[in-house]
């Protein structure tokens, strides 16, 4: 399992360091040029990049148009190593669906993660079912609205990132059961809490991670010796001028030795 941390500004060269590959979000291209062309020399240094779509963080869905310019930039420099979320509509199976089918009549060249949607797992299954045949990697993201209702199947109540991870895990399982997962890679969006990856050992077919929160919380002096069972509501691009320190390091060490235990 591959994993990437997304990291501050200032930290993006440190992140070379620990980071199995690099990952990007399309949104902060145009607020930072450094941050663009940081990835840019990645590509160029024959480093893997992921390039998100920014819709968890913006809550939208993103500008195919200029998207798909950001890909062509990118898929010319390294061709074999770049990776891109084609813009989805987050909970949405039909919009997701939709925008995928329009985005690949503007951009249709290089390796396509295609995120996993839907409002019932019903949904998902079928989402999951349209990327694995049209992507070269699946993504399924813990954002979302079904994912947060709480999970019967475990007695006292979860809080809201409890209720995702144990869900996530869930459907994950489902997916598992009803051999869907066979001949296809997937990348988790995001983990709130980091215990999640010990469900995931004996699932080959999750390929890559990527997720801030050994970062942020960190910066915010939370430890990963601690028990985390809530995501801080602080985000990394709240941080962006915040420099990595001890608890970091320690926190991605930890979080590193939870994927591989």
């Amino acid at each position: 399992m591959l994993v990437s941390h997304e990291v501050p500004l200032k930290s993006l060269e440190k992140s070379l360091e620990f980071n199995d590959y690099d990952y990007a979000l399309v949104h902060l291209f145009k607020e930072y040029k450094s941050y663009y062309d940081f990835y840019k020399r990645s590509l160029s240094n024959n480093r893997t990049v992921y390039l998100d779509n920014s819709a968890y963080e913006l809550k939208e869905l993103y500008n195919h148009d200029e998207f798909a310019m950001h890909c062509d930039v990118l898929y010319n420099i390294n061709k074999d190593n770049f990776y891109y979320v084609v813009p989805d509509v987050i909970g949405n199976k039909k919009e997701t669906i939709d925008s995928f089918n329009k985005f690949k009549t503007i951009f249709n060249k290089g390796k396509k993660i295609g995120v996993c949607q839907g409002s019932t797992f019903d949904e998902l299954i079928e989402c999951f079912k349209f990327m694995k045949d049209n992507v070269d990697i699946i993504a399924i993201t813990h954002e979302c609205e079904l994912f947060k209702q709480n999970d019967m199947s475990i007695s006292g109540s979860l809080n809201t990132m409890q209720n995702m991870s144990k869900n996530r895990i869930y459907f994950i399982n489902l997916l598992r059961e009803l051999d869907l997962l066979k001949d296809t890679k997937v990348h988790l969006l995001g983990v709130a809490i980091p215990y999640e990856v010990l469900s995931y050992h004996d699932i080959p077919e999750i390929v890559s991670i990527d997720t801030s929160s050994p970062i942020v919380n960190g910066i915010l002096g939370i430890s990963y010796n601690s028990m985390i069972l809530e995501k801080p509501t602080t985000k990394l691009v709240d941080l962006f001028d915040k420099d990595l320190n001890e608890l970091c390091y320690d926190n991605i060490k930890q979080f590193r030795a939870l994927t591989k235990i």
